[in-house]
């Protein structure tokens, strides 16, 4: 996928949030608004909704880094 990606202008939508982290841009939609738009290390520094998803998707899995501490909380059930 990253050579089909290359020199272009891609949208990708995720559930898997591993799938985005290393994109230019992260566009985080919250029931239809545009709730945060950064890269990957930008969002997780506003602590905001990305940051209550990516902590939601790792905290616990041992899958990534959440530890669950100061984790953010977000109006969805992650499976």
């Amino acid at each position: 996928m990253r050579a089909l990606m290359d020199d272009r202008t891609s949208f990708t939508i995720a559930h898997r949030l591993a799938t985005i982290r290393d994109l230019d841009r992260i566009m985080v939609l919250n029931c239809g608004a545009i709730e945060e738009l950064a890269a990957h290390d930008e969002v997780m520094d506003a602590r905001g909704f990305y940051y209550s998803l990516e902590m939601s998707q790792f905290t616990g899995k041992g899958k990534g880094p959440g530890d669950g501490a100061g984790a953010g909380t977000a109006d969805f059930v992650s499976t």
